[in-house]
């Protein structure tokens, strides 16, 4: 059996508001929400506000001026001192300058922000996202500085030239892995004596090249992933 929730958003019959929602599983639901009626105003599917407050799926978004709060997209909204995505604040965000290029990627005068998170960037006028700006795949970025693993995590004295994602071919692969010409990372940590040249993800979170195979980029005793046998419960040899 599926189970498929559809939200049906905001009511307001001038003497209460309510927050609505239907699945198969439950059915239909009607929550109170505490806003004032005579000023209530439906901004989209997810967001409304009062004279005072602002909401999100029907609960006050704590902190948000009411009468400032405005949407930017289905997803980002603003007041005139913050900046929120899906009811969250953006800590650091400023609205005055605040855009947003895709669900995951935004920017304001200061940084740049994936999925809701300051990213710090040091070099703006030469940083660019690695991928997709649009897609939860995409996870590394650089500027002529840094290489930043963009759920958290920046590496310092990259190659800008040369640093790339190491690229997962397939769904079982996590992507996680960059180089550049010296150097293989593993999210914001080096991999020790891997080589750039011939490193790929084989699997997910398994590194390998000329030399052995990585685990999280951690070194290990496997020469070839790639001829792991069976040879015993729980037991694996590379016929080295």
């Amino acid at each position: 059996m599926t189970l498929v929730s559809c939200s049906v958003g905001y009511k307001n019959d001038g003497k209460e508001v309510t927050w609505n929602t239907w699945n198969e599983g439950t059915g239909y639901t009607s929550s109170h929400v505490d806003a004032d009626p005579k000023t209530f105003e439906i901004l989209n599917d997810d967001y409304g506000r009062d004279k005072k407050h602002a909401f999100y799926e029907g609960d006050i978004i704590k902190g948000a001026d009411g009468g400032s709060f405005r949407v930017l997209t289905k997803s980002y909204a603003a007041d005139n001192t913050h900046v929120y995505v899906s009811g969250e604040l953006i800590e650091k965000a400023h609205p005055a300058t605040f855009k947003v290029h895709s669900y995951y990627f935004a920017e304001d005068a200061n940084d740049f922000y994936w999925d809701g998170k300051a990213l710090n960037v040091r070099d703006k006028s030469t940083f660019k996202i690695l991928g997709s700006s649009d897609s939860w795949e995409t996870h590394w970025a650089k500027d002529k500085y840094n290489g930043y693993y963009l759920a958290g995590g920046v590496i310092t004295d990259i190659d800008y030239e040369t640093f790339h994602p190491i690229e997962a071919k397939t769904p079982d692969q996590s992507g996680d892995y960059a180089a550049d010409k010296h150097k293989v990372f593993f999210r914001d940590k080096e991999v020790p004596g891997a080589d750039p040249a011939t490193f790929k993800e084989v699997d997910f979170y398994i590194g390998q090249d000329k030399h052995r195979a990585y685990n999280k980029g951690i070194p290990t005793q496997i020469k070839d992933y790639s001829k792991l046998t069976e040879v015993g419960s729980l037991m694996y040899s590379d016929g080295t």
